[in-house]
């Protein structure tokens, strides 16, 4: 078997904005590659919000999603900025370690040619001409790049719902939206123990149905372990049976990479509406009742089909957003706020590999890098290795629909 491990920092390379001279660069490589992961025509509710990538879904949005005019963009703008100093107040409280200086974001609203930039260290928007960047119309949800010299995630205001995906909370969804991506692209990009891995060691005969079957079930029993809070055997029979197949090196980067930032993305919106005072019960009452709309979600048999098919060509599998989601929930819970502890800071192997100047420079990086990541364990080891696990009742129906999804794939 030959090994695989592509940096995904190194993407970036291709793709960086340019933003000057009201004009900016297509960053096609990088947005295809998480389109090519990620995107479906009408993803699962259980991701919480609509296609990130695709501009077509985002055109079709309904009208009340995208708003225009000066008056509405100002006063949306102060309310998002509002709620982003109010998340980075206490960013410890979301992810011990988290560097919230390293926070930068555009807000764009390309219908009345306006743009604000907002830094965690000014924590004010600051309006930007049109000569320094005007967004294009057809600006996806969510763009990476840079802007002055610096790495920037780029929000389109017309693109987004002001709505949560926690209907509880009054936290606009570019708030939400802008705290995730950056989550990735400004804090997790140089961190070794995730930002990098795409993919490794793909199993060319492994079982695929129940690979998809047996996480599908971990979600289930993870999300019901959680509001009955007597234990996570269940989870941990569904853990084992899906670790038997040998498939989890695959899928740390989703189960790490996204489940972080979707676990950091709800607790930073419960923050944002409630303030840094919010007692931990209560924070915690707050993101665990939001899982009825965030995790566990059944799909209909189109996005499962969609889902599969992205699963087999590339190996990420769209489970792991609920899976660590739900089980950094559940270590909260127990008491364990996993952050920096668990996914230590150390070597910058994104920017090693871009700056190696030969190819074995950079393969010698790249096994540094193989090296460090089979020793990073993912949210639902950490929560279920050592649990015993409890016989779970078999849901034949969901393998069923999950088998017919897989034909012809």
């Amino acid at each position: 078997m030959v090994t695989k491990i592509v940096a995904f920092a190194s993407l970036l390379t291709f793709s960086t904005i340019v933003c000057s001279q009201a004009q900016a660069n297509p960053i096609a490589t990088l947005n295809g590659a998480f389109q090519s992961m990620r995107a479906t025509s009408q993803p699962p509710a259980s991701i919480g919000r609509t296609n990130k990538l695709s501009v077509k879904n985002a055109e079709s949005m309904p009208e009340e999603v995208s708003s225009s005019g000066s008056a509405f963009a100002g006063h949306r703008i102060d309310k998002v900025i509002r709620q982003l100093n109010t998340i980075l107040q206490c960013p410890n409280r979301i992810w011990p370690g988290l560097k919230k200086d390293s926070y930068r974001v555009l807000f764009v609203q390309p219908s009345t040619k306006e743009s604000w930039f907002w830094t965690a260290v000014s924590g004010k928007a600051e309006s930007i001409s049109e000569s320094e960047f005007t967004a294009s119309p057809k600006s996806p949800e969510y763009s990476f790049g840079q802007f002055r010299n610096e790495r920037a995630v780029i929000i389109n205001l017309e693109r987004v719902s002001e709505r949560s995906r926690i209907p509880s909370l009054n936290v606009d969804g570019a708030v939400s939206l802008a705290f995730h991506e950056s989550f990735h692209y400004l804090f997790q990009m140089k961190e070794p123990w995730n930002a990098q891995l795409i993919s490794a060691d793909r199993k060319s005969d492994l079982d695929h149905v129940s690979a998809v079957y047996f996480r599908r079930m971990l979600i289930r029993a993870l999300k019901a372990d959680l509001f009955r809070g007597d234990g996570f055997g269940h989870s941990s029979y569904w853990f084992q049976k899906w670790e038997a197949l040998g498939e989890s090196p695959e899928t740390k980067f989703s189960d790490i990479l996204e489940g972080t930032a979707n676990y950091a993305e709800i607790i930073a919106s419960v923050i944002a509406d409630k303030g840094c005072q919010v007692t931990e019960e209560e924070l915690l009452h707050t993101a665990i009742s939001s899982l009825d709309s965030a995790a566990g979600i059944p799909m209909d048999a189109a996005v499962m089909k969609q889902l599969f098919a992205q699963y087999k060509a590339t190996g990420y599998q769209i489970e792991g957003y609920e899976i660590g989601l739900l089980s950094l929930l559940a270590m909260r819970m127990r008491g364990n706020s996993i952050g920096s502890n668990e996914f230590p800071m150390g070597r910058d192997f994104a920017s090693e590999i871009q700056s190696a100047s030969t190819h074995a420079e950079k393969m010698k990086v790249m096994n540094d890098l193989q090296e460090a990541l089979a020793k990073v364990r993912t949210p639902a080891e950490i929560l279920l290795r050592s649990v015993a696990p409890t016989l779970d009742q078999e849901d034949f129906g969901l393998l069923e629909s999950i088998r017919k999804a897989s034909i012809g794939h």
